[in-house]
């Protein structure tokens, strides 16, 4: 049975309106420019890929003066010295079950200056070609290219000075990538190939441009505006490529191009073509160009489809014949409908959406042909610049867009702390590439609230994709007239409202859907934990229910831990599908799936699990759930409420005997005695204050309905959003008191 939430909506308008995972080259980037912008200031677009379990944390790392030291690092990278003072940003950080990702976080700084970063291997820089030409020193630099501009930059062509300079002095370690820098005057682009050969271009104000992982830039000489004021690339680029015939020696400077040059590919790239996988290159790839013809497509309306025949032989003839350009002129002012039409596209109505598709839930994102919303998109963003800094606003996809809706945050104006989860921002960046296993496991907050609901979507995707569709566009055009009524009035003391009510209503919107449909969201939980040192518990029962008639199929049910590609779930034992008895199932997982490296639990704590599948009659169900798992002890979860059933405390992780108390409660009229303790359930403990009547006191409280927490079957997590709902919208009601 569900847990349904409690909420009172918003009216947001009347405010005033792992081991370390290396990124996949999966990443999405759109630019465009102020005068094509449908806000008058330019715009980045941006889906981050990585691959594996990763977590997404956001924080606010403040400005800081600094004694004379290096920016931490790993062994093999260059020491970089900290300046004197440094200034404040926003930062979104990725970290899994190691140390956190070197080339996948993006930041905001206080003067208004963004940065992320699209991977653009393979270039044909070698480690061995960049060491003879000694263009890497100490190891060359990684990490600490983006810290730097976050941490230095006072607008977006200082940031691009700032990153040539950090090449010229110490080389760029990676094979090849793009950073895109931002302000609301403008923007640029850096497409790196290992070592110091670069090219940085400002996107001009009626052009919008597309990074979809492979090199766009070409003739450097010819079609980017004069070198020193709108192109930039190092003097020796040119001659460098005919040195290492990449570029005929005999051939006139102006014929140059540079992915051309310095982009590795060639007929041995295309046997990979399908997934998109690197192979000795990333020029013109299929998971590459299909990703840029698309959004091309879609923004300029060029309809430059690939063929419907993706055979590798068609792709090369499709490919071979087009410049896939790093910019392109638009005339007017594209609109944010197109906008996120582009960012979301699987290629829908096009021979290109063919199959097959991942069952239970048939979605579209982790196929053969690479989606520019894929099944490694962990989190999307809109920057969209202000003038006034603090309006600037990050619209926030904490998944896949499609899925999830874009949330306004301002984060140079406030720090919502229900959505920003960093304790410690500045103390955490200087561990980001120390590992840290405890961002790994389950918590309890927003970000994964959004997740759940992503997970659950993907195993029931082609029966719920429709109506989910319509909510995030209806939300998203919503909140676009909210948020331009806000930015029109100026008055940034109204921004922490906003921000909550706009997370506030994100939630309820799709705790509405989960409410609509009773096989969405359904109540699933363990028999027991699970102990990850026990050798003689080699399986784990779980248990799940469905509406009254509905009967599970045993084909396509699927169960895994979330963050990872639906096609790594796995089934359960065969034939463990049982009822046992009225709305109640079984299925039994074997452990070995559970605790598998990089698709299971690593280590002690919890974790979140989804189940999907479909009924007898094909009617897609999911739902999601906690497991904890232990080393060698016992552990459950703790519930403490008061007398009236409101929550006091929960924790989500207990290890057995250790539990750990709130304060105690006060209650008008009454003396609290202590904490009645309700095992029957004893993987979900349940505390309840207990009070004795304060004789000196003539008024005490009433007493509250009868049984007044109703208490599930079980389980770690059975509804998705209730508790986050009500603490959100108590924050927004102490708020506007």
């Amino acid at each position: 049975m569900k847990k349904i939430a409690s909420i009172l909506m918003v009216l947001f308008l009347c405010i005033a309106v792992m081991p370390t995972v290396a990124s996949f080259a999966d990443c999405m980037c759109l630019i465009v420019g102020r005068d094509a912008s449908p806000t008058g200031y330019p715009l980045i677009i941006h889906n981050e890929d990585d691959g594996n379990r990763l977590m997404v944390k956001h924080g606010w790392v403040p400005a800081a003066t600094w004694p004379a030291t290096d920016l931490p690092t790993t062994d093999n990278r260059a020491k970089i010295p900290q300046l004197p003072k440094t200034y404040g940003f926003w930062w979104a950080s990725v970290k899994g079950n190691g140390a956190g990702l070197q080339n996948a976080d993006g930041f905001l700084n206080e003067n208004g200056v963004s940065l992320i970063s699209d991977s653009n291997a393979s270039s044909k820089m070698s480690a061995a070609i960049a060491s003879a030409d000694g263009s890497l020193v100490g190891g060359g630099i990684e990490y600490n290219l983006r810290r730097v501009v976050a941490e230095r930059a006072t607008s977006a062509r200082h940031g691009v000075e700032i990153i040539i300079e950090m090449l010229e002095k110490y080389g760029y370690a990676p094979s090849g990538r793009a950073y895109t820098i931002g302000d609301y005057k403008e923007v640029w682009q850096v497409q790196i190939a290992m070592g110091r050969r670069y090219v940085a271009i400002r996107i001009p104000d009626d052009h919008i441009s597309i990074m979809s992982n492979h090199y766009t830039i070409h003739h450097v000489t010819e079609d980017y505006g004069t070198k020193g004021i709108s192109i930039l690339y190092p003097d020796d680029l040119i001659t460098f490529a005919k040195s290492q015939d990449w570029f005929p020696a005999a051939s006139a400077d102006k014929e140059f191009q540079f992915a051309e040059s310095y982009q590795a590919g060639g007929a041995a790239l295309y046997a990979n073509y399908a997934s998109g996988a690197a192979g000795t290159g990333t020029y013109k790839t299929a998971g590459n160009t299909y990703r840029h013809a698309f959004a091309e497509s879609i923004l300029l309306g060029t309809n430059i489809y690939p063929p419907a025949n993706t055979q590798a032989a068609s792709h090369n003839t499709w490919a071979a014949g087009r410049v896939f350009e790093a910019i392109y002129p638009v005339k007017g002012r594209l609109t944010f409908e197109a906008i996120r039409a582009a960012i979301t596209s699987h290629y829908e109505g096009t021979p290109m959406d063919a199959g097959p598709r991942v069952a239970p839930g048939n979605e579209p994102h982790n196929t053969t042909v690479r989606r520019i919303c894929n099944t490694t998109t962990i989190e999307s963003k809109i920057f969209q610049f202000h003038p006034n800094l603090a309006l600037t606003t990050v619209w926030t996809a904490s998944g896949r867009p499609c899925e999830l809706p874009y949330v306004p945050l301002h984060p140079l104006a406030t720090q919502i702390p229900e959505i920003v989860e960093l304790d410690n921002p500045a103390e955490t960046l200087k561990n980001h590439l120390v590992p840290e296993g405890e961002r790994y496991i389950y918590v309890d907050n927003v970000w994964q609230k959004f997740r759940e609901f992503e997970y659950m979507m993907d195993m029931a995707y082609d029966q719920n994709i429709k109506p989910v569709s319509a909510l995030l566009s209806k939300y998203f055009s919503e909140m676009q007239i909210a948020n331009a009524a806000l930015t029109a009035k100026g008055d940034s003391s109204l921004v922490a409202d906003f921000d909550r009510a706009a997370i506030n209503r994100a939630l309820s919107m799709l705790q509405g859907h989960i409410d609509s449909n009773p096989l969405f969201g359904i109540t699933v939980y363990p028999a027991t934990y699970v102990d990850r040192t026990n050798a003689d518990q080699t399986s784990v029962d779980i248990y799940f229910e469905l509406p009254e008639g509905k009967t599970p199929s045993a084909t396509n049910l699927k169960f895994g831990l979330g963050g990872i590609a639906a096609s790594s779930y796995y089934n359960p034992v065969a034939g463990s599908l049982t009822s046992v008895g009225g709305e109640k199932w079984k299925i039994t997982m074997n452990k070995s799936n559970l605790v598998s490296n990089n698709v299971g639990a690593n280590a002690a704590g919890p974790y979140d699990f989804c189940i999907g599948g479909r009924t007898t009659e094909n009617e897609s169900f999911t739902g999601v759930t906690v497991l904890l798992f232990t080393d060698g002890f016992a552990a459950y979860s703790a519930k403490y409420v008061d007398w009236d059933g409101k929550l006091i405390k929960k924790d989500v992780y207990v290890k057995e005997g250790e539990e750990v108390a709130p304060a105690d409660p006060a209650r008008t009229g009454y003396i609290f005695t202590g904490w009645d303790k309700d095992s029957s359930n004893p993987l979900n403990l349940v505390f309840t204050a207990e009070y004795e009547e304060d004789e000196n006191d003539p008024d005490p409280d009433p007493d509250p309905d009868p049984d007044p927490i109703k208490k599930s079957g079980g389980g770690c997590s059975t509804g998705v959003f209730a508790l986050m709902l009500a603490s959100i919208t108590v924050l927004v009601i102490r708020k506007r008191k």
